[in-house]
Formats: structure tokens, C-alpha cells, sequence
């Protein structure tokens, strides 16, 4: 049996209306009439009197409320304990405007992917610093934006990734050959 006769039962009991309970949930009094008939055709039994517009639970109606309660609870309950079992896809969709970043991103995303196995990671490079912000903010196709120049239009929001110092490692002949420059900005990447 369809769950939602129970819930029109306990909601004709909570109204003491077969019209105020099909207001309530939204359905037809001619629905409520047939969830409560189906009901009393199952178990054999009359759950309501009817005067008029009054409707009154009968003895076997009254017995019947806290099994309709706990099955409306038992419900409920297997629906948030199934819930949890139940496959999401997540994704996630970044814009990059710059290659560097990828030196730094690429070890992040491969975490993440390790830990969350079902979350889809989706890069884009996007050809200039104006696109990549245009598609993430205007066109909303991206999650996150990382840019290399300093950028910040009135709807970016700033979020330090990192507070630690960066070490910049090259090798003894790269060194050299730069002049033995500590400018990083300098250094190809």
C-alpha cells in the first residue's frame, strides 16, 4: 500500500476534515476520500464516521492511529537510512588562467581524488586571465578560478590557500645559469 494513505489518515485525524486535510496536503478531498476507502478496504474495518461535515475516528480509527504513526515513522526512518547509501556524483570544475598553478594544484586534486574516488575533477585552461574570470563569475562554469595576475573585481573573493613560506628549489646548473638570481619571477617554469 502507498505510503501517502497513512499520511492522509494521520492528517484527516490531525484535521478532523477530509477537505481542511486535503488543503493541508495539498490534494483534492475526492484523493483523501479514496486514500481512507482504500485503507478500510484493506483491513475490513470503518476508521471514520461521518455527520455531515464532522468526521469522528470509530473505535477500530482510534486503535489504528499509533499504528499509522509508527509506520510513518518507520518510514521516515528508512529513507534517511538509505539516503546514505545512496550514489552522488560531486564535481568539482576549476578555471585556470596560468600553468603554475598546476605545479601546485596537481598534487591537491590527486588527493582529493584519492580520498573522495567519486568526486569528478574537471580542469580548464582558459586562454586569458579575462575569460577565466568571465566563465567562473558571469557564466558560472567553474567551482574555483586561479589566476596569475592581481585581479580582483568587485565579485572575486580572495582565500589564502596556503600560509606557509614557499621554498623555491632549482638546480645547481639552473641557478647558475640565471646569474645565481633568488628572483623565482624569473625563473622559467
Amino acid at each position: 500500500m502507498n505510503i501517502q494513505v497513512y499520511q492522509s489518515f494521520l492528517t484527516v485525524v490531525q484535521c478532523r476534515s477530509f477537505t481542511q486535510a486535503a488543503k493541508y496536503l495539498n490534494f483534492t478531498q475526492p484523493t483523501i476520500s479514496n486514500h481512507i476507502n482504500a485503507l478500510e478496504e484493506e483491513y475490513g474495518v470503518i476508521l471514520f464516521t461521518r455527520d455531515g461535515k464532522n468526521v469522528y475516528l470509530t473505535q477500530a480509527g482510534k486503535n489504528f492511529v499509533p499504528i499509522a504513526q509508527q509506520l510513518m515513522a518507520d518510514y521516515q526512518k528508512s529513507q534517511e537510512v538509505m539516503r546514505q547509501f545512496q550514489k552522488k556524483n560531486y564535481s568539482l570544475k576549476i578555471g585556470v588562467s596560468t600553468q603554475g598553478i598546476n605545479f601546485y594544484l596537481l598534487p591537491v586534486l590527486l588527493k582529493l581524488k584519492n580520498e573522495f574516488p567519486e568526486l569528478e575533477i574537471e580542469v580548464n585552461r582558459c586562454m586569458t586571465v579575462e575569460s577565466t574570470i568571465n566563465d567562473a563569475f558571469v557564466q558560472k562554469l567553474y567551482d574555483f578560478a586561479f589566476v596569475h595576475i592581481d585581479v580582483q573585481p568587485l565579485y572575486t573573493k580572495r582565500v589564502q590557500l596556503w600560509n606557509q613560506p614557499m621554498v623555491f628549489v632549482a638546480s645547481k646548473e639552473l641557478y647558475e645559469q640565471m646569474g645565481e638570481n633568488n628572483n623565482i619571477y624569473d625563473y622559467p617554469f
